[in-house]
């Protein structure tokens, strides 16, 4: 019962950030608008790896014969992902982030927790 709570707390918390983050390139946009008005409409930034995301997990529901590929695709994905997260990591220099994104970590820090809980709160309500 864990298992599936927690899958499900995460992929429901993963499934979020789309709406979230076009909400917040709406809302970029409207602000540098307002700051920069050149009257060029730009067209809202979509961080496509979202897409993808739903739809490997709409294919994963409706087409029946990528059960056998699974396990195949969770090594090479477990694979890619170490090598972007160190990739990543060789590229942050600390000292320039403390200095320069202290606000930007505040309001990570923030959000991340409003998620959580709200994830939390949808997961005990509904599971």
């Amino acid at each position: 019962v864990s298992l599936d709570t927690a899958i499900i707390t995460k992929l429901s918390r993963v499934l979020l950030l789309a709406p979230v983050a076009i909400l917040v390139g709406i809302w970029y946009q409207k602000a540098t608008r307002q700051a920069n008005p050149t009257g060029e409409k730009q067209p809202v930034p979509i961080p496509w790896f979202m897409l993808g995301f739903i739809l490997a997990s709409v294919a994963g529901t409706f087409i029946p014969g990528l059960a056998a590929l699974v396990p195949s695709l969770v090594k090479l994905a477990y694979l890619l992902l170490g090598m972007a997260m160190a990739a990543l990591g060789m590229n942050v220099n600390f000292s320039v982030l403390f200095t320069r994104g202290k606000i930007a970590l505040v309001a990570a820090g923030i959000s991340s927790v409003l998620l959580l809980i709200l994830v939390a709160t949808l997961s005990k309500t509904f599971f």
